[in-house]
């Protein structure tokens, strides 16, 4: 059997031990359906699912995806479900679906992304539901005269490492934006992956996060179309 643990993301924080020894000490084929991931707007402090993807990138053997759209998650149960040799989370917001900026992969292997947008003067590199707002920020920056790239790596761990190196190369600068803790978040292991590149890391800074509605909090974060192309624009400015 292959259970499918359904759980709140910041339930999930109480049950880090039984990930650690339980299931990836194990290896055991666990998937774990982590809703509720990043912001969650009203439901207050408490509630902010903002940890769960440091947490597993640190433990040995598990893996994490970040589906950006209803249809990319439903590729990820269809596929990965049924060869399940590893505990693994699937993240995923409250809310309406984001609006779609491309069909899904068909056949989401682990360890692999998708170039959504191309693009020769930035790469912003755009972890779950954040690739919607950057194809926003895209635009935006379109009609600035910077041709940016979206890429969404889909997996956070294992990282499309090869994808990921091949689609920086040569750019004026890096952003990467997730709805997550920045400490031990997706945006540190593209740094450590691309040590000789400079990386601009926008997510959840080291502070917990009040009430307040999504949309405000995310431009108050500077994670809205608007505030990711304002630090795209900066580091390209920088070089």
């Amino acid at each position: 059997l292959k259970p499918v643990v359904a759980i709140s993301s910041s339930f999930f924080q109480r049950a880090f031990d039984q990930l650690v020894h339980d299931a990836a000490l194990q290896k055991s084929p666990v998937l774990f359906a982590l809703d509720r991931a990043g912001i969650v707007g009203a439901d207050g402090p408490t509630h902010h699912g903002v940890q769960d993807i440091a947490m597993f990138r640190q433990v040995p053997g598990a893996a994490l995806a970040a589906p950006r759209d209803c249809g990319v998650l439903e590729a990820l149960l269809r596929t990965v479900l049924p060869s399940l040799d590893r505990p693994t989370g699937i993240r995923y917001p409250k809310g309406l679906e984001p609006e779609r900026a491309a069909l899904p992969p068909e056949n989401p292997v682990m360890g692999r992304g998708q170039l959504i947008r191309p693009g020769t003067d930035a790469v912003i590199l755009a972890a779950g539901v954040m690739v919607s707002p950057a194809v926003g920020a895209a635009d935006i920056l379109a009609r600035r005269g910077v041709r940016a790239a979206v890429y969404d790596p889909i997996w956070l761990k294992p990282l499309p490492e090869d994808e990921i190196t091949d689609i920086c190369r040569g750019v004026r600068a890096v952003v990467t934006v997730e709805e997550g803790c920045l400490a031990g978040g997706f945006g540190e292991g593209v740094q450590a992956l691309l040590s000789r590149t400079p990386v601009t890391r926008l997510g959840i800074p080291d502070d917990f996060q009040p009430h307040g509605s999504h949309g405000d909090l995310l431009s108050r974060l500077g994670l809205d179309p608007e505030g990711i192309a304002e630090a795209v624009l900066k580091a390209v400015e920088s070089q």
